[in-house]
């Protein structure tokens, strides 16, 4: 007879709710980030079952109690709670497996040898009377077949136990038929026939044991997709030695390089179409340094006002404590809103700029005016908002541009006509 003990594990678990609160965080955190940066996708039903199984899971393994293989197998069956116990073992085993490959998480870390020995006895009680010959625990590979012998629980009988056993709650057999001739030697007690032909092994099984190591494991792999998630949420900031160059040169396309695989910052690639507000931004400020009849004084404003909302954006960025929704907006409207006039129906101009007018004015292409009714219209109400007119000989996103620049260069021309004012107002005073 080979005697096997589970081993006696102290874990003091933390509250069934703060682990079941830090799952749902968990779930949280997997949405906000790192699903494109951990190079997982998201399966979202997946994923919701598996968290599902693993709180059913918790809440089974902190309830478990001294009778959770039940009164045994005298019948020559084992008890419903076995196999309940041996089921949800193997669910919750499962889950965190799953979750791991999906997740890329490195299972090996909380593999433990629990593990081999829970296993073990969910093997022999699910497939007792097929041949088992496989068993992960000792060494059993000179053995054909094993299977499950008797359970004993020690209320029911005591006598089983002597005195070093007796913080046992059952004793489980384990018969096997030898393989071959050749049999290894170990240091293990075993009572076996002469020949060693077959062999009885004797696994003893604590319940606080088994219940500790059950959820010292749902424990360790929040823990893990925790670190794995922390570390996700690292890795979303954006270079701090990069930022002068980004901010001083108003760098987009290295800005966009950063974000594209990121969560936070509103990029996103839609039908292998780049979307994002920084396009639109990099527009302008390639229009406005590139063409000629620009006033020096409100090329440096729009280049000014651009580099600050790019500097706040990347500070703010870095800041974990600002979500997504929180960050500074990089859309022109945003950017340019205190210079922008009031134009006639300007909420319905502020929905539709960038949807119908010009939708491809904050992706990476160029757009192509096919809306030139909504075009024609918003130039003109623009325009007499303005005082000035917008140039229509000009590609979309260019008059687009013309706009933003056009609504500098004039918000410039009333500060420096009211200064001028205060200042005669002054000497006549």
């Amino acid at each position: 007879m080979e005697k096997k003990y589970f081993p006696n594990v102290e874990y003091t678990a933390r509250s069934q709710e703060i682990i079941r609160e830090e799952l749902n965080e968990i779930m949280s955190k997997r949405t906000t980030y790192g699903v494109v940066k951990s190079g997982s996708p998201q399966f979202a039903n997946t994923e919701a079952a598996l968290s599902w199984v693993l709180r059913g899971g918790l809440e089974y393994f902190y309830e478990l109690d001294k009778q959770f293989l039940g009164e045994g197998n005298a019948s020559g069956i084992p008890d419903i709670k076995a196999d309940y116990f041996v089921n949800n073992y193997y669910r919750v085993v499962n889950t965190i497996e799953y979750l791991c490959e999906i997740w890329k998480l490195d299972l090996s870390k909380i593999k433990t040898e629990e593990d081999e020995l829970l296993n073990d006895l969910r093997t022999l009680i699910v497939h007792s009377g097929e041949q088992v010959n496989r068993l992960l625990s000792g060494d059993f590979n000179d053995y054909k077949d094993m299977q499950l012998g008797r359970i004993f629980s020690k209320d029911d009988h005591g006598l089983q136990f002597d005195f070093i056993q007796s913080k046992y709650d059952y004793m489980i057999q384990i018969w096997a038929d030898k393989k071959s001739k050749s049999i290894k030697k170990s240091n293990v007690e075993r009572l076996t026939n002469e020949d060693e032909e077959y062999i009885e092994i004797n696994m003893y099984l604590c319940y606080k044991d088994v219940k500790n190591a059950m959820l010292y494991k749902i424990d360790s792999f929040i823990h893990l997709a925790n670190d794995k998630l922390e570390y996700l949420k690292n890795i979303e900031k954006l270079p701090e030695q990069l930022e002068k160059r980004i901010v001083e040169q108003s760098d987009f396309e290295k800005l966009a390089d950063l974000l594209q695989n990121k969560k936070k910052g509103g990029y996103t690639i839609i039908e292998n179409e780049h979307h994002w507000d920084g396009f639109g931004l990099k527009k302008i400020s390639d229009y406005v340094n590139s063409r000629f009849g620009i006033d020096e004084n409100v090329k440096k404003e729009v280049n000014m006002i651009i580099k600050q909302r790019i500097k706040k954006f990347y500070n703010e960025f870095n800041n974990k404590s600002i979500d997504d929704e929180m960050l500074p907006s990089l859309c022109a409207l945003d950017v340019f809103s205190e210079h922008t006039p009031k134009i006639k129906g300007e909420h319905s101009y502020n929905e539709k700029l960038f949807y119908l007018i010009a939708p491809k004015f904050n992706t990476s292409n160029r757009d192509v005016c096919d809306r030139v009714e909504l075009l024609a219209k918003f130039t003109y109400d623009a325009s007499n908002a303005l005082g000035t007119n917008i140039n229509l000989n000009n590609s979309i996103d260019d008059v687009i541009c013309d706009y933003f620049v056009k609504s500098v260069e004039m918000n410039l021309k009333k500060w420096r006509e009211n200064e001028c004012n205060s200042d005669t107002a002054i000497e006549i005073g």
